[in-house]
C-alpha cells in the first residue's frame, strides 16, 4: 500500500497520509470554497436575512429547546469548588501529557471497543436487537459566556506519536482527510470560520450547535469539500439510541423549523453527506457519521472564566469502511466578554481489531506490539475566538 510522507517545515510533522482508499485533496475546485455564500443561492436585502436563509443558520433553537440533560449537568449545583478545580487540573494535564489514554482518568479496566463500534454504514433506526450505532453520551455542556456567534482561528502546533511511527496505520484517525471530524485535515491551518453556541433553556449553560458548526469546520479545513446534507439526534432523551432528524439539504430543503424542529437541539450524534476529491475516482459523494460515546467537563461555577472538556468519539466513514476512535481535549480561557483563547488536542487510537485489518493474516504477520488503550498519535492546535454578530457570521 503506497504511503506518502509529508513534511511541513518546522511547524508540521511527518505522517502517513495517502492511501488509494482514503479521501485526499487534489487541485483546488471552484465549488469547494470555505465560504458558504453559495450554500443556498438566495437574494436577500440584508445580511440578517441572508443568514436566515443560509444552511442551517437560524432555526430558533433557543425558544424551542426543552430541558435536555447535558453531560454533567446534574452535578452543576452539587459540585464543590475544590472538586471543580481538581477536575480542571486533571483535564488540563491530558492536554500537556506525553501519553493519553482512552479512559478519562482511570486505566484500571480493559476497554471493550465493541460497544463503541458502528455495525452498519447508517445511523438510521433498525429493528434488530443490536443497534447499528454505538450508544451516545449526553451532549456536552458549555459555559453561558460562550453563547452566540464566534469567529474562530485554528493554528497547528504539533503532532507527536507516543508509541512510535512503526505501529501507525492508514486507519489511524487523522491519517486521511475527513477521518477525524474534530480536526478534519491534521496539519492544516484553516481560514477563519464561524461557530455558534446556543443557550439551554432554564439553565446557565450552552451547547454546541452541531448542525451549524461541523460543516463550517469541515469545509474550512478542507476547502475542496462541500457538505450536502446534515442530520443530528437533536432533542435526545434518555433513549440512547435516539433517531436522527430528517436530512437538511444544501439547497435548504428540510431545514426549516417546521420541517426539522429538532435539528439544532442539543445533540451527541451527527451524520453528513459531502462531496470531495479522491485520488482515482474524481469527486465522490461520501458519508461520515459521528457519535459522542463518552464525555466529561469541568463543572461550570458562577464567575468562572475557564472551561475544559474531554470527549470520546466514534466515527464511521462508509466509503472507506473506516471505523475511527479519537478523544478531543479542549480548554477555553475567557480573556474578555468578546475574546476566548484555547487549545485543542485530539488523541487518535488504534485498537487491535482495526490494526489487523491492514494485515493479510494477523496470525502470521509481524506485528509491532502497542497499547491499544493509549493514543498512537496526538494532534495539538491553538485556537482563538472573537465574538461576532449574526450579520458578520453570515459573511464568513
Amino acid at each position: 500500500m503506497p504511503v506518502l510522507v509529508v513534511a511541513v517545515a518546522a511547524r508540521a510533522f511527518y505522517f502517513l497520509l495517502l492511501c488509494p482508499s482514503f479521501v485526499t485533496p487534489l487541485s483546488p475546485s471552484s465549488d469547494g470554497g470555505t465560504k458558504r455564500r453559495n450554500f443556498i443561492n438566495v437574494a436577500t436585502r440584508n445580511a440578517a436575512a441572508a443568514a436566515a436563509a443560509a444552511f442551517p443558520l437560524l432555526v430558533s433553537a433557543e425558544s424551542r429547546s426543552p430541558k435536555i440533560a447535558l453531560a454533567a449537568d446534574e452535578d452543576v449545583t452539587n459540585i464543590s469548588e475544590e472538586e471543580n478545580v481538581q477536575t480542571m487540573r486533571e483535564i488540563k494535564s491530558q492536554i500537556d501529557s506525553k501519553e493519553v489514554y482512552w479512559s478519562n482518568f482511570d486505566q484500571s479496566e480493559n476497554i471493550s471497543w465493541s460497544k463503541y463500534r458502528y455495525r452498519s454504514s447508517t445511523l438510521s433506526n433498525s429493528n434488530i436487537e443490536i443497534p447499528a450505532i454505538p450508544p451516545a453520551a449526553p451532549p456536552t455542556a458549555y459555559p453561558l459566556w460562550m453563547e452566540g456567534y464566534w469567529k474562530v482561528s485554528y493554528k497547528f502546533r504539533q503532532a507527536t506519536f507516543p508509541q512510535g511511527r512503526k505501529i501507525l496505520s492508514l486507519r489511524t484517525p487523522g491519517a486521511g482527510i475527513g477521518t477525524c471530524l474534530s480536526l478534519p485535515n491534521v496539519g492544516a491551518n484553516p481560514p477563519i470560520f464561524s461557530l455558534r453556541y446556543l443557550k439551554q433553556n432554564g439553565s446557565g449553560i450552552t451547547y454546541d450547535d452541531l448542525a451549524y458548526n461541523i460543516p463550517r469546520k469541515f469545509e474550512a479545513f478542507w476547502p475542496q469539500s462541500k457538505v450536502l446534507s446534515v442530520q443530528t439526534n437533536g432533542g435526545i432523551t434518555k433513549d440512547i439510541y435516539s433517531s436522527l432528524t430528517p436530512k437538511c439539504f444544501v439547497d435548504g430543503n428540510g431545514c426549516s423549523p417546521a420541517e426539522n424542529s429538532k435539528l439544532h437541539l442539543p445533540s451527541s450524534q451527527f451524520a453528513m453527506e459531502f462531496t470531495g476529491p479522491t485520488r482515482s475516482s474524481g469527486r465522490l459523494t461520501q458519508t461520515s457519521e459521528l457519535t459522542l460515546v463518552d464525555g466529561i467537563r469541568s463543572s461550570i461555577l458562577e464567575g468562572e472564566s475557564q472551561y475544559a472538556s474531554v470527549k470520546n468519539y466514534s466515527q464511521y466513514n462508509a466509503n472507506q469502511d473506516l471505523q475511527a476512535f479519537f478523544k478531543e481535549i479542549l480548554t477555553f480561557d475567557q480573556r474578555s466578554e468578546d475574546q476566548i483563547i484555547g487549545r485543542v488536542r485530539v488523541a487518535a487510537f488504534l485498537p487491535y481489531f482495526i490494526k489487523c485489518l491492514d494485515q493479510l493474516d494477523s496470525r502470521d504477520s509481524d506485528k509491532t506490539v502497542h497499547d491499544e488503550e493509549k493514543a498512537v498519535a496526538l494532534y495539538d492546535y491553538d485556537l482563538s475566538m472573537k465574538r461576532i454578530d449574526i450579520e458578520e457570521a453570515a459573511q464568513i
